[in-house]
C-alpha cells in the first residue's frame, strides 16, 4: 500500500517534486536501519522519556547519571554527547511549557501519531513534539534532527504537513487561523556549519493555505498519476537504484562532465555551466549509489558480479557496558575514562544564557571564504515571516 510520509514530503509534496517516490518506496523491501539511523532513533527515544517526565514536573527529569550508559530499545547506548544534544531539544520544550503553562492534556504531545487526512487519507505521521497555546494563539511544532546535514525551518515541508494535521485536530477554522501563529522549530545540535542549534520559522496559519493546496494536489498525483522527477533528493531516495529517470539523468550528466571545459566564457555562461556541473555531481553520486545497491542485492541473492564481493562491515568501537562500570574500570586501572568538557557557546545560548554575555567570553575566527549559491527565497521569507 502506498503511504505518504510527512518525512519525505519534501520529495513528493513540493512543486516540481517526484510524485512517484511513495509508489517506488512502497514496493521495496524494508531495510535494516544503519548506525546513523539507529543513533537517531535512540536520541528520539531519550527525548521522549525526558519530555514526558519533565511534563509531570521538572524534578522528575531524568538526570545525566541515570541514563548515560543505559541501552535503548534499538541497541544503542546513550552517551554524554547524545544527552547533551537531546537536552537542547527538551530544554526548549520545557521553556515553552512553562511560559504557556501547558503541561499535559490534548494541547501537548510527544511522539504523537497524527493523521493528515485533509492532505490525503494515505498521509499519516508521527510528530516529535507540539504545543498549542490557545490563549496566545500559538501552535508550536518541534522536529528534532540528530544528523549532521543542516535543515532549514523556512518552508520546511514536514513541519507544514504537521501544521495542517494539527490545525484540523484543534478545529482552527478560517477565522481563527488568521490570528494563530504557527512556529516551526528544527532542533539540530549536531548539524555542520549551523550558527544555532535551533532554527525557527513563524508564519500565520492562514498564510499556510497555499502550501496546503500544493501538498494536496501533489498527494493526489502521487496516488493516481505519479511521475518521476530528478533532483538533489535522488541522493537519499531509497528507490534510486530502480528509478529509470535517476539512472538516465546520471548518465547524461556523466556525458556532460567528459566534455572539454570551454575558455573565455561570459559571466552568465560561467554561472550556468557551474550550476550544471554541480547538479551533475549530485546526480552522479545518486547513480553510483544506485548501481551499488543493485550489485549488493544481486550478491546477496547468491549471484556473481565480476570484480565485486561482499564482506562484513562494522560500526565504530563503542562501550558495551554501562557508564558506571566503565568509570569503575578506569578508577581500578588508574586511567581516566570519562571526560569533562565545555559545551559550545551556541549551546549555552540555547540553554538560556544571554547572547551578549556569551559574546564577551567567545569569538569567531575567520576560516576563509566559500562559494555559495545566492538564495532567491529571501523575498518570500520576509513577506511570510510573522513577528507575533
Amino acid at each position: 500500500m502506498i503511504k505518504l510520509y510527512p518525512s519525505t514530503s519534501h520529495i513528493w509534496g513540493k512543486t516540481g517534486g517526484c510524485t512517484a517516490n511513495p509508489m517506488m518506496t512502497a514496493i521495496l523491501a524494508k531495510q535494516e536501519p544503519g548506525d546513523d539511523a539507529k543513533d537517531g532513533l535512540a536520541a528520539h527515544e531519550l527525548a521522549y522519556k525526558i519530555n514526558c517526565e519533565q511534563a509531570r514536573s521538572p524534578m522528575f527529569k531524568p538526570t545525566r547519571e541515570s541514563v548515560v550508559g543505559t541501552m535503548t530499545s534499538v541497541g544503542v547506548m546513550i552517551t554524554d554527547e547524545m544527552y547533551d544534544a537531546v537536552e537542547v531539544f527538551t530544554n526548549d520544550v520545557q521553556n515553552h511549557m512553562v511560559s504557556s503553562r501547558v503541561f499535559g492534556g490534548d494541547h501537548l504531545g510527544f511522539e504523537t501519531s497524527l493523521p493528515i487526512h485533509s492532505i490525503s487519507k494515505f498521509c499519516n505521521g508521527k510528530i516529535d513534539a507540539y504545543l498549542y497555546d490557545h490563549v496566545k494563539n500559538q501552535l508550536i511544532i518541534w522536529d528534532y534532527k540528530h544528523g549532521k546535514t543542516p535543515v532549514e525551518a523556512f518552508e520546511f515541508a514536514q513541519g507544514i504537513i504537521y501544521a495542517n494535521g494539527l490545525i484540523d485536530k484543534f478545529k482552527i477554522n478560517g477565522l481563527l487561523d488568521q490570528k494563530t501563529v504557527v512556529i516551526i522549530k528544527i532542533i539540530q545540535p549536531n548539524a555542520y556549519k549551523k550558527e544555532s542549534a535551533i532554527d525557527e520559522w513563524r508564519i500565520r496559519a492562514s498564510d499556510l493555505r497555499g502550501y496546503f493546496n500544493i501538498f494536496r494536489h501533489n498527494a493526489h498525483k502521487a496516488i493516481h498519476s505519479p511521475t518521476t522527477t530528478t533532483g538533489s533528493h535522488c541522493k537519499r531516495c531509497p528507490a534510486r537504484h530502480t528509478c529509470e529517470a535517476a539512472l538516465k539523468a546520471g548518465m547524461e550528466y556523466y556525458e556532460v562532465s567528459t566534455q572539454p571545459t570551454p575558455l573565455n566564457m561570459s559571466d552568465e555562461d560561467l554561472a550556468l555551466q557551474y550550476s550544471i556541473v554541480s547538479r551533475g555531481v549530485e546526480m552522479l553520486k545518486a547513480l553510483q549509489s544506485g548501481y551499488q545497491e543493485q550489485i549488493e542485492i544481486k550478491l546477496r541473492q547468491g549471484k556473481s558480479i565480476p570484480g565485486y564481493g561482499l564482506e562484513p562491515s562494522f560500526s565504530r568501537l563503542k562501550w558495551s557496558k554501562p557508564y558506571h562500570e566503565i568509570k569503575k574500570l578506569g578508577e581500578f586501572l588508574k586511567k581516566k575514562l570519562t571526560k569533562d568538557a565545555l559545551i559550545t557557546p551556541n549551546q549555552a545560548i540555547d540553554l538560556g544564557l544571554d547572547e551578549e554575555v556569551v559574546k564577551q567570553y567567545s569569538s569567531k575566527t575567520k576560516t576563509g571564504v566559500k562559494l555559495v549559491k545566492q538564495d532567491t527565497s529571501n523575498a518570500r521569507r520576509i513577506f511570510t515571516q510573522c513577528s507575533t
